[in-house]
């Protein structure tokens, strides 16, 4: 009988192991510097966090960015970081202020770079960390909002030029256009 199992059954009688590597990746450790990196020289220009984030706003993106990097940085360390409620308030006041901002702002490039890495950052600290499903919405939000934006302003930046190319034939009418609309013309009136 032992052998008249099915295929499948055996399958799920195997005790799968699977290897978890502590140390991160070479390619991920250097990505996670460089948006920290590419942060910490926005956190630079006080003024215009200030102007597009309020006070309270920038407050609470420091917060979150120094939130994230701890726990991140100590993730490096050991198997995991425990994360409390406060924590994951602040990271979520962070992430609504990038998101609200996002939404209601014209995106200039200095709302798209803060909206992009911040929310890389809350993104992973979330996935490694907290797991709440509203932090992580929020911060594909951030991110798609501004990316979709700046698609948007370079498509239309595009169809400005062809279009400016296209008066500037249209001006010119080759004589095959003529000859063209008057061939149309004599064969409509057929």
């Amino acid at each position: 009988m032992e052998s008249m199992k099915k295929p499948w059954q055996h399958q799920t009688e195997k005790k799968v192991e699977k290897k978890v590597e502590k140390k991160p990746e070479v390619d991920t450790y250097k990505a996670y510097k460089d948006n920290l990196a590419q942060l910490e020289k926005l956190f630079t220009y006080g003024e215009d966090f200030r102007r597009f984030y309020g006070d309270r706003g920038v407050s609470a993106i420091k917060k979150a960015y120094d939130i994230c990097k701890r726990d991140l940085d100590q993730l490096m360390k050991v198997d995991s970081v425990k994360c409390p409620g406060d924590d994951v308030s602040a990271v979520k006041q962070a992430i609504n202020v990038i998101v609200d901002v996002v939404l209601t702002n014209k995106i200039t490039p200095f709302i798209r770079d803060t909206s992009l890495h911040m929310g890389r950052l809350i993104f992973n600290w979330n996935d490694e960390v907290a797991k709440v499903g509203d932090i992580r919405r929020l911060a594909i939000t951030a991110q798609r909002v501004a990316v979709g934006y700046m698609s948007i302003l370079e498509a239309i930046e595009v169809q400005r030029k062809l279009l400016e190319m296209l008066r500037k034939e249209l001006r010119n009418k080759p004589p095959a256009y003529e000859l063209s609309k008057h061939l149309l013309k004599t064969l409509d009136e057929d």
